[in-house]
């Protein structure tokens, strides 16, 4: 379908640099073709004053599948635990059966299964009003093919929440996220990354405010939905 793509498309939206250079050679200049990146509805995420917590909440969303890296979260997690009591960690979505099949051993297997906290596929307003209540968000994407040819939609959403998001370094990542200044960037696949940046905030809680700030600044700067539109819009004007 792609490799035929410019013989019925009118114009191609890529979402990553990866799939925009990808169709620029498939279209050979016959069908133009345009970077536009993930979406947020920021009137989803309003704006309030942060307080610190007495228990923090860790959240992660997706579809469990091998390339989100939920393996490597939950020994992170673990790790948190042995020094951070108060601290649960929250898990929603819904995948293949192989998937989330694992994902229940792993989480029936934790030392810490009392702490994580799988509340299934959510509605879309169950699912926001759980968003905007957690304190750390993770994107944890392994270093595979998928995750470096498209671009995860949750990022954008955990940055429009003001608070602290941990993203591994896959697809485009690094082009949004500044390591220490707006979010932390981490390597794939990296327990120990992972926990030490966790542990990183737990122990300096001001970073939840200050890096959600920057990163609230980032979703409204490149991913909101109004902004990404009207590009929409004039690109459909264009044809």
């Amino acid at each position: 379908l792609c490799k035929h793509s410019h013989y019925f498309a009118d114009s191609i939206i890529a979402i990553s640099d990866h799939l925009y250079s990808h169709m620029i050679k498939i279209s050979k200049g016959k069908t133009p073709v345009f970077h536009i990146p993930i979406t947020v509805d920021l009137t989803k995420f309003p704006k309030k004053n942060y307080t610190i917590p007495e228990n923090y909440k860790i959240f992660y969303g997706g579809s469990f599948g091998e390339k989100d890296g939920i393996e490597y979260l939950i020994k992170a997690f673990e790790e948190v635990c042995l020094k951070f009591k108060n601290v649960n960690l929250i898990l929603t979505g819904k995948g293949f059966v192989e998937g989330m099949q694992k994902v229940s051993q792993l989480i029936d297997h934790s030392i810490v299964n009392e702490k994580i906290i799988f509340k299934g596929f959510l509605s879309k307003d169950e699912y926001y009003k759980v968003l905007n209540d957690c304190d750390i968000f993770c994107m944890t994407r392994i270093n595979s093919k998928f995750a470096n040819a498209g671009f995860p939609f949750k990022l954008g959403e955990f940055l429009a929440t003001g608070k602290a998001v941990i993203a591994t370094d896959v697809s485009d990542v690094g082009k949004y996220i500044r390591n220490g200044e707006n979010a932390l960037l981490i390597k794939p696949s990296s327990t120990e990354d992972m926990a030490e940046s966790f542990l990183y905030i737990l122990e300096n809680p001001s970073l939840i405010n200050k890096l959600g700030s920057e990163g609230r600044k980032t979703a409204e700067l490149y991913f909101d939905s109004e902004k990404v539109s009207n590009k929409l819009y004039e690109i459909f004007r264009s044809l």
